[in-house]
């Protein structure tokens, strides 16, 4: 008796293959108030809801893209030097449509600076660095920080912004700790007590809310005078 062992070959069609991530752009253009081009200008974008971040500047027409990107809702920054920092929200791209941003720039507030909290000595304080970042880890371009300073004048308090890689440095009392807020758009806050008495970097892990109710254009005025508290460059 003769036996026949039969195998039956999968159809070209029926292999099993992981399909590829879609994959599309960002395009726009920049330009200041009166229309004309902003070239040099840094744009990065994000996924909304956190991850890592991608770069570049606009070229001499104030022109920039970003390609070969996974489908999603993106925010996308446009900062440079002079102007104050635009954010478009909403910026949704897929396979089947790229995602378009622009952004007219207004020019920095110009204003006379006044020393305040000129009382506290600098040898009571000490630089302390630290960098915000979502719950992957991933920095957070230019959130917003705020520092009470209670001990000295009460109920005030002094802002300013994480740099591009979310990195600030501020400087903290020894013998005290003082509330130090961090915020960014479709992040839920964040408040830490923090003190200069180590010199562990500071980390503050936002986590990430609803981005429904985000304005599709926001506009952060860069701070025109130098801050006592914060003293990284900052925006």
């Amino acid at each position: 008796m003769v036996g026949w062992l039969c195998a039956i070959a999968p159809a070209s069609g029926d292999r099993s293959t992981k399909p590829l991530p879609q994959t599309t752009s960002i395009d726009g253009r920049v330009v200041d108030q009166s229309g004309q081009p902003v070239p040099g200008a840094s744009v990065t974008a994000m996924l909304q809801t956190g991850g890592a971040r991608v770069s570049t500047t606009t070229d001499s027409d104030g022109r920039y893209q970003f390609p070969n990107l996974p489908d999603g809702v993106y925010r996308v920054d446009f900062d440079v030097t002079g102007f104050d920092l635009v954010r478009r929200n909403h910026v949704h791209v897929s396979a089947a449509a790229a995602g378009h941003a622009n952004a007219t720039l207004n020019i920095a507030t110009l204003c006379d600076c006044v020393q305040v909290a000129g009382s506290v000595p600098l040898s009571m304080l000490r630089e302390r660095a630290g960098q915000v970042v979502d719950q992957s880890g991933h920095p957070l371009a230019h959130a917003r920080l705020e520092l009470g300073i209670p001990a000295f004048v009460p109920g005030e308090s002094q802002w300013s912004y994480a740099d591009r890689d979310g990195r600030f440095v501020v400087r903290l009392p020894m013998n005290a700790s003082w509330p130090l807020k961090a915020s960014d758009s479709g992040f839920a806050v964040a408040t830490v007590n923090v003190s200069a008495k180590d010199d562990v970097p500071l980390a503050l892990k936002l986590v990430g809310a609803d981005t429904v109710a985000l304005p599709d254009t926001e506009r952060f005025r860069r701070s025109c005078c130098p801050s006592y508290f914060f003293t990284h460059a900052g925006r």
